[in-house]
């Protein structure tokens, strides 16, 4: 099971659970996901950060091998996620950028939730180092991207975004166009967190 960094005894739950078993660590998707779910475990209780590499490391080496580029590409945002909330934020888009160089380079079929994803990320990642243009730039093609593939995943958080750096950073191209985006949104959904916002 998947932890999330709001359960941190579960963390510790499954981290205990994997750790005696690292050494017979199979070579085989369910060897890289028990990997992959402990580096994740690990950070969330913040113990073993030093290990965390290695192990993911480990992961997307397996994942490569066996072919399962959507898993590794997941693998490897995650890494960029920490070096993001660690405050490194020119080293987690220069993380993302060559994961995204990686996937055109070698044709990889990488499942369009996770291309979504990786949109997300790097538009996020160059609102954190203040290049808002770019940023948006991302923002607008994940919003397309959408559009196109009618996969509807992560339009409120986009929207959000776009409409924060739209009043913060002073890009605003049509006045409101964003605000008027989630604000449909937010009707269509009745999501009371995008209303909210």
């Amino acid at each position: 099971k998947t932890v999330t960094v709001f359960d941190t005894e579960l963390a510790a739950k499954v981290s205990n659970l994997i750790k005696p078993y690292l050494s017979k660590m199979p070579e085989t998707y369910e060897g890289a996901k028990a990997l992959q779910i402990y580096c994740e475990a690990l950070y969330v209780t913040g113990d073993e950060q030093t290990v965390i590499e290695r192990y993911a490391e480990r992961a997307e080496t397996i994942y490569k091998k066996i072919h399962l580029y959507t898993e590794y590409v997941k693998a490897r945002m995650f890494r960029a996620v920490i070096l993001f909330r660690a405050h490194n934020y020119s080293s987690a888009l220069q993380a993302i950028l060559k994961l995204r160089d990686e996937i055109g380079k070698n044709g990889w079929v990488i499942s369009e939730i996770i291309l979504l994803e990786l949109l997300y990320y790097e538009a996020i990642f160059y609102y954190a180092i203040g290049e808002y243009r770019s940023g948006m730039d991302k923002t607008d093609e994940a919003l397309a991207f959408i559009k196109e593939t009618k996969i509807y995943y992560l339009v409120e958080e986009l929207y959000r975004l776009a409409h924060f750096v739209e009043m913060i950073s002073g890009t605003v191209n049509q006045e409101g166009y964003y605000y008027k985006k989630l604000k449909q949104y937010a009707e269509f959904t009745e999501s009371a967190y995008a209303q909210w916002y």
